[in-house]
């Protein structure tokens, strides 16, 4: 553990409620590989649903009267305008943010919401000090990493502007991390779908 593991957070999926949306692809947005290259500028929206719905009618979870403020489709957020303008004042490098739709499971359109990844993942935990599997071979590079441990060394030379929000690199669990500036001055605003989860206290 050091420093920075201290300083930064891991924002994720919230399992508070059972009947959380979990985002899928809608047949508007199917066959779109945007979960590969981000979408061009001002290409048509990006449209989900709630891909658990069906798991979560045969469990008898009843439908959620509201949605989320934050919705997530894998490990990327689905954020609201309001999130949206906050992140645009830092400048954040690599970071794309695309309109979206989400079709709740009443059949109500929510619009408004932006969905966010990254053009670029930052491998920048430390492979001395992190818990991953040394067994086997990463795939494709990413390997299953445990508990991260920030390379300090590393971001002893960035400057904290240009690590303030981040999607980790070389892992087969790409979370996306932010700066406790982030989290304070952003995500800690009683928004409600996600957790915040400190580095050192261990990943989600």
């Amino acid at each position: 553990m050091n420093l920075y593991d201290n300083q930064y957070y891991f924002i994720h999926r919230s399992f508070d409620q059972k009947n959380l949306p979990s985002l899928n692809a809608h047949l508007k947005t199917q066959g779109r590989e945007y979960y590969v290259t981000p979408p061009q500028p001002f290409s048509a929206p990006l449209f989900f649903i709630n891909g658990s719905r069906n798991l979560q009618k045969q469990y008898g979870y009843p439908i959620m009267k509201i949605p989320p403020d934050i919705l997530f489709n894998g490990y990327n957020m689905v954020i609201p305008t309001a999130i949206r303008e906050a992140l645009i004042e830092y400048d954040l490098p690599h970071l794309n943010m695309h309109p979206t739709v989400y079709i709740h499971d009443d059949g109500e359109w929510h619009e408004g919401l932006w969905y966010i990844t990254f053009t670029e993942y930052f491998d920048c935990w430390d492979k001395s000090a992190s818990n991953y599997d040394r067994d086997d071979p990463p795939i494709n590079g990413d390997y299953l990493v445990y508990d991260f441990s920030i390379d300090q060394k590393l971001f002893d030379q960035i400057p904290l502007e240009k690590r303030l929000l981040f999607k980790v690199g070389a892992t087969s669990t790409p979370y996306i991390v932010a700066h406790e500036k982030l989290v304070k001055k952003i995500f800690s605003k009683g928004y409600t779908g996600i957790t915040i989860t400190k580095v050192a206290d261990g990943t989600p």
